[in-house]
């Protein structure tokens, strides 16, 4: 082969990985939404790791409390603050 055919079939190569990177999140998010419609659990569950998606909220909640709490000069000096946060809320 050439170079000059050589460095087209590179560059195709790089061109379709690229289209091939950019179009997989759309892809999956598509699957997702499918499934989620059609009330296919068996499919969500092998697409969505439930888990550590409640793992990852829960530590998201937990840091989003600590930062309410903390920066609420009424509940800074209580004992349970967290406590007085969720009642004070209600």
């Amino acid at each position: 082969m050439s170079r000059r055919v050589l460095t087209r079939l590179i560059a195709i190569l790089i061109g379709a990985f690229l289209v091939a990177w950019f179009a997989s999140p759309v892809f999956a998010v598509r699957s997702l939404i499918n499934a989620a419609r059609t009330g296919d659990e068996a499919r969500l569950e092998r697409l969505v790791d439930f888990p550590a998606v409640r793992d990852d909220l829960k530590a998201q909640l937990n840091a989003q409390l600590v930062r309410r709490v903390r920066e609420d000069p009424e509940l800074r000096d209580v004992p349970c603050p967290a406590w007085g946060w969720c009642w004070r809320r209600r």
